[in-house]
C-alpha cells in the first residue's frame, strides 16, 4: 500500500511530538524553583533576585511576626552548607557568627532588659536564639545546634529549597533593616552537582 507523502508527514508528526517529550532528561523534567508551590509566606529576601527563578520571592514575610536587633547589638550572621549522608539524606552545617544559638532554657538576661545588664552603654553584645528550618517552603523544626540531619524523604525527586532563618526564643524572626536573617540553598538530588544556588541575608565573610 502507498503512502502519499502528505498523509507519511501527518502519520510522523506526532510519533516525533511522542519520543521527544518521553526521552527527557531527569534535569529537563525538574520543575524550576519558579513553579514550586510555597505553603508559607517567606520573608523579604532583598538580593533573592540575582537568583535565577526567585524572583516571586522578593518582599514576602514569614508567618512570625518580625523584630529588629536592638540598638548596640552585633548583627548576627549565617551560612548553611548541605552534604550527602552516606545512608540516606543529607546532613546540613549551620554556622553562625554574632548570634547565641542555643535552646530557651539558655536565654541570655541580655534580651530580656538590655539597659539593665552589666554590659557598658558603648559596648556591642550578642542577641540570641534559636532557628527554624524550612524546606519547600514548610516548617520542619527549630534548631538549637550547629548540625542537623535531613532525611531523603523531605525532598521532592527534582529541585527543593532550604531555607534557615534566625529567630529569637519568643519565634519572632531577627530582622535587620526589615530584612530577615536568613540563609536558603538551591539543591537538586538527583544532580551531581547538589548545590545550584546559595544565598545569605548576612554572610559570614
Amino acid at each position: 500500500m502507498k503512502i502519499k507523502a502528505k498523509n507519511f508527514k501527518l502519520l510522523i508528526l506526532p510519533l516525533l511530538l511522542l519520543l521527544s517529550t518521553t526521552n527527557l532528561s531527569a534535569q529537563e523534567k525538574t520543575p524550576t524553583a519558579k513553579a514550586m508551590p510555597m505553603k508559607h509566606d517567606m520573608a523579604n529576601m532583598s538580593g533573592m533576585g540575582d537568583m535565577a527563578g526567585m524572583e516571586n520571592m522578593k518582599g514576602m514575610v514569614h508567618d512570625h511576626k518580625p523584630i529588629s536587633i536592638p540598638e548596640g547589638a552585633e548583627t548576627p550572621k549565617i551560612n548553611i552548607a548541605i552534604f550527602q549522608d552516606k545512608k540516606d539524606g543529607f546532613n546540613l552545617h549551620i554556622s553562625v557568627a554574632d548570634f547565641e544559638l542555643e535552646p530557651p532554657e539558655f536565654e541570655s538576661t541580655f534580651m530580656i532588659s538590655p539597659a539593665q545588664s552589666s554590659i557598658a552603654m558603648n559596648e556591642k553584645f550578642v542577641v540570641d536564639g534559636h532557628a527554624h528550618l524550612y524546606v519547600n517552603g514548610k516548617k520542619i523544626s527549630r534548631v538549637y545546634g550547629n548540625y542537623l540531619h535531613l532525611p531523603s524523604g523531605l525532598f521532592n525527586p527534582g529541585i527543593n529549597m532550604i531555607m534557615v532563618s534566625l529567630n529569637a526564643h519568643s519565634h519572632d524572626v531577627w530582622t535587620l533593616n526589615n530584612n530577615q536573617i536568613m540563609a536558603t540553598l538551591i539543591i537538586n538530588p538527583k544532580l551531581k552537582k547538589l548545590v545550584l544556588q546559595g544565598f545569605s541575608s548576612s554572610p559570614i565573610k
